[in-house]
């Protein structure tokens, strides 16, 4: 079994880094690419290798308002999409020649690569609608925040009328009128061209009203995360009306979409790799394996369950665990004693030895120690700081979850 755990935090703050980048077969385009900082783990060895994986097809998805209803404008969708991806090509063809020009046109012109509209909430339960099926928000708070109606979109909202006195009550016209908005979502390609996307989106409905009020499309500003917060003192400036996307909010997007956490796992079967190559370190000093896959075909999986489930799999197949059996309870906890004790040194000496060994437990793996008093009699991390997976003890209930 291959498997990859996620590598040294990058500067800014996180082992995910979202940015364009040439296309690995595509040279003559620029697309978005995520960079994830891994180390390799082949089952059968105690080295890890530090390696990178980058992902195409990312599709993040871009959110906005449009102050009308779902009814009047849900039709444009297809046409939305067409237009976008042409105004682009017109605004790159013109402005290519230019010396100021630094982002280059794609060769597809897909500069788009989706467009969905739902009701805004209210409406939305009136009319039966759904959220959209690929909301890089699926299930969380962000796709409640992008469905708040958004102050200027509020304003274009008419407010519903009374009946008069004896006639019958439309409820679905008062519905209607009282929300009057549309979740637009968008799916690009790279951040570089959301700009010209909102406003190809708003020379659209420009063009494509025929009468009524005029058609505002607002797109909710950004949130700072809180990793950014807490490895930046300079505030990540996020304006109040959006007129950019920056990279950071497409990560914190990757993030919630595929719940991913510090524990999380990577798989890549060989068949979807689409392209290898390497790379020189940041120091220079040596090259670093770099390995190609779309978006959509990583499997991430948490380290626990993965560990779990090889184990279950070699149980019934006969073959060895992944982990070492525990002891019986007596030995557990005498193990566990001497474990925890041993751990514990690690820290202390990495607390003394000065701020380049801080944080403690970030370099706990440098600090001298006897592998006879950990709990397997191997280190329950590796060289380079990963977790050792053989070398962590199992807890009362046997799943791995103590001092790794």
């Amino acid at each position: 079994m291959t498997y990859f755990t996620q590598g040294v935090a990058h500067k800014m703050g996180t082992t995910l880094v979202f940015c364009t980048e040439q296309h690995p077969k595509k040279r003559e385009n620029q697309v978005g690419i995520l960079t994830i900082h891994v180390h390799q783990h082949i089952e059968g060895t105690q080295a890890s290798t530090p390696m990178m994986i980058k992902c195409c097809k990312v599709e993040p998805v871009l959110t906005g308002n449009i102050s009308k209803d779902y009814a009047l404008v849900g039709k444009h969708k297809e046409a939305l999409q067409k237009f976008i991806n042409a105004y682009l090509y017109k605004q790159y063809r013109s402005s290519w020649s230019k010396s100021d020009c630094v982002m280059a046109p794609l060769s597809d012109s897909l500069y788009v690569l989706g467009v969905h509209m739902t009701p805004s909430e209210a409406e939305g339960e009136f009319c039966g609608g759904t959220k959209s099926v690929f909301s890089a928000w699926e299930g969380g708070a962000g796709i409640e925040e992008s469905q708040v109606l958004p102050t200027q979109a509020a304003k274009v909202a008419r407010a519903a009328k009374k009946p008069k006195t004896g006639a019958p009550v439309d409820a679905a016209g008062t519905a209607r009128t009282r929300t009057g908005t549309t979740v637009l979502e968008i799916k690009f390609c790279r951040v570089d061209d959301v700009p010209m996307i909102m406003q190809a989106c708003r020379v659209f409905f420009r063009q494509a009203e025929s009468s009524g009020a005029r058609t505002e499309v607002v797109f909710a500003r950004g949130e700072m995360p809180m990793w950014w917060k807490l490895h930046h003192d300079t505030p990540f400036d996020f304006k109040k009306t959006r007129d950019a996307f920056e990279n950071v909010e497409v990560v914190e997007q990757i993030r919630t979409r595929r719940a991913l956490h510090s524990s999380s796992c990577f798989m890549v079967q060989p068949a979807d790799i689409t392209f290898s190559t390497r790379v020189k370190s940041a120091d220079g000093s040596a090259w670093v394996p770099v390995i190609y896959v779309d978006f959509s075909k990583l499997v991430i999986v948490d380290r626990h369950t993965l560990f779990s489930a090889h184990k279950a799999s070699n149980v019934v197949s006969g073959v060895g665990s992944l982990t070492p059996e525990p002891y019986d309870p007596v030995t557990h906890d005498a193990r566990m004693h001497m474990h925890l004790d041993e751990y514990t040194k690690c820290i202390v000496w990495c607390i003394k030895a000065g701020s380049e060994y801080h944080p403690a437990f970030e370099h706990k793996h440098r600090a001298p120690c006897n592998v006879e008093n950990f709990y397997f009699r191997q280190c329950p991390w590796l060289p380079d700081g990963t977790v050792n997976p053989p070398g962590v003890p199992p807890a009362s209930s046997g799943d791995s979850t103590y001092c790794h």
